[in-house]
C-alpha cells in the first residue's frame, strides 16, 4: 500500500491546502488519513477515547485534539522534509495495523512511534543472541520462501509487522503467521504471551523452521549476510519498500555487525500447523483476567496431530 499512500501525499501537497487530509482506505474502520499540517506531512487517526500521548521525537510531533463528535484524533507530523519517503511507511504501517485489527488505532501509532524511536537510536553495541538470531533467519526464510511467491515483494514486506510490534510476525488479508524456529538438537518453541496464539477473526497459523548456527569458521551452511543481502537485493527495484525492510531489520536487532553477518546456519524442512480450538497453547479468552502474562514452551513433535500442508488457505490446503 505504500506507493498508494505516497500517492495521497503527493496530491494533498500539489492541491496547495494546509491543513488537509485524504482518508487512506474507503472501508469506515480505518479512519486513518494522511495530508499537509503546519506545512508537513501528517497523518490523522481517529481514536474512540482520549489517548496517551507518547514520548516525543526529534523527528515526529504528536498532538492529541478532541473532535467535534467526542471522539480523539492523534495527528502525527513529520518534523524534517528528508524523512518524507520514510513517514509514508510509517503513515502504511498504522493503516495497516488498523485495518487488521491488530492493535487500537492510538496503539498503532504508540507502536510506529517506539518503532521509529529504534530506528533512529545508536546501533546495539552488543550482538545478537542466539535466539534473537534465530528469529531472524527464520522470519527472512518464509518471506522469502513463502510470503513473497504468494503476496510479491510489497506485500510479503509489508505484512512483516513482528519487528514492528505487532502481536504476531506476518499479518496478511485473512491470515496471520507466527514464524519460530528452534534448533536442530532441542525442538522447543518459545511462546511469548498468552495472546500470541489466542485466535482472533483470521486463522492463524504457526510456522516453525528447524536450523543450527555455526561459527564463522565454519564450511557448512549458509551466512546470515548472505540471506539479509538477498532481501536488500530484491528490494532494490523499490525504494519505499527498501526502506520499509531497513526499519524492520533495525527493529530486529540487525546492525550488520561482523559478529553476527559471519555466523552462519543450516536449516532442515519447516512445518506447519493451523492453530485450532483443540491446539495446546495458553486462550486469553479461556483464562482468568487475573492472570494477566505469560511466557511458555512448545514440544514440536507435539504438535503433530495440527500439521497442515500450508498456510496460504483458510482450510490450510
Amino acid at each position: 500500500m505504500s506507493a498508494l499512500v505516497e500517492e495521497l501525499f503527493r496530491s494533498v501537497e500539489a492541491a496547495g491546502n494546509d491543513p488537509a487530509y485524504r482518508r487512506i482506505s474507503s472501508d469506515p474502520a480505518v479512519n486513518v488519513s494522511v495530508g499537509i499540517e503546519d506545512g508537513r506531512r501528517a497523518i490523522y487517526v481517529v481514536c474512540s477515547s482520549k489517548p496517551e500521548v507518547p514520548e516525543p521525537l526529534q523527528a515526529l510531533s504528536v498532538e492529541v485534539r478532541q473532535r467535534s463528535d467526542a471522539r480523539y484524533a492523534m495527528i502525527v507530523r513529520c518534523m524534517h522534509a528528508d524523512l518524507n519517503r520514510l513517514f509514508t511507511g510509517f503513515a502504511d504501517s498504522v493503516a495497516a495495523a488498523v485495518a487488521t485489527g491488530t492493535t487500537k488505532p492510538e496503539g498503532a501509532v504508540r507502536n510506529q512511534v517506539e518503532a521509529w524511536r529504534r530506528l533512529f537510536a545508536p546501533s546495539r553495541a552488543n550482538a545478537m543472541s542466539d535466539q534473537e538470531l534465530l528469529g531472524l533467519v527464520a522470519e527472512l526464510l518464509f518471506m522469502e520462501q513463502e510470503a513473497m511467491p504468494t503476496y510479491g515483494l510489497e506485500g510479503a514486506v509489508a505484512a512483516w509487522l513482528g519487528p514492528l510490534g505487532s502481536l504476531h510476525d506476518f499479518v496478511f488479508t485473512e491470515r496471520r503467521v507466527e514464524v519460530k524456529a528452534h534448533s536442530l538438537s532441542d525442538p522447543e518453541i518459545w511462546i511469548n504471551s498468552i495472546e500470541q496464539l489466542t485466535t482472533m477473526r483470521d486463522p492463524l497459523y504457526l510456522w516453525v523452521q528447524p536450523m543450527s548456527l555455526e561459527p564463522a569458521s565454519s564450511v557448512a551452511g549458509e551466512p546470515i549476510a548472505e540471506i539479509v543481502a538477498r532481501a536488500r537485493r530484491a528490494t532494490d527495484c523499490n525504494p519505499l519498500v527498501r526502506v520499509a525492510l531497513e526499519r524492520r531489520l533495525v527493529a530486529a536487532g540487525w546492525g550488520d555487525r561482523d559478529a553476527e553477518s559471519q555466523r552462519r546456519f543450516t536449516t532442515q524442512p519447516p512445518s506447519c500447523f493451523a492453530i485450532s480450538d483443540e491446539f495446546p497453547r495458553l486462550d486469553r479468552k479461556l483464562l482468568p483476567l487475573a492472570i494477566n502474562k505469560a511466557r511458555y514452551t512448545l514440544q514440536v513433535p507435539g504438535l503433530a496431530p495440527f500439521r497442515v500442508s500450508s498456510w496460504r488457505s483458510i482450510g490450510g490446503e
